[in-house]
């Protein structure tokens, strides 16, 4: 998936990379408020740093300011597969909330 741009907003939308998994979780933890040690955020840094592949990261001036979490699940319909792609775990940093 190539990567989505608009110029006049600075935004990109891409896919993550590896390593991304700071600024995926740094998305998730001012999104969720999320407080540190608990199960919850254990759970989505590891989601994070294990799992940043599975993500869409949305840029704004070069910093990780939103994600989307797609699960892909290949499927069988007769003799076809078909890709099918759960979204989840869809945040943006608090601060840019409104």
């Amino acid at each position: 998936m190539a990567s989505k741009s608009n110029a006049t907003t600075g935004i990109i939308i891409r896919p993550a990379l590896r390593t991304d998994g700071a600024g995926i979780f740094g998305v998730l933890a001012s999104a969720f408020r999320l407080e540190e040690g608990t199960s919850k955020w254990q759970r989505n840094r590891s989601l994070a740093f294990d799992g940043a592949e599975q993500f869409l990261v949305m840029e704004l001036d070069r910093e990780v300011v939103g994600t989307a979490m797609i699960s892909r699940h290949w499927l069988r319909v007769g003799a076809a597969k078909v890709l099918k792609g759960d979204v989840g775990e869809v945040a943006i940093l608090r601060s840019l909330q409104g």
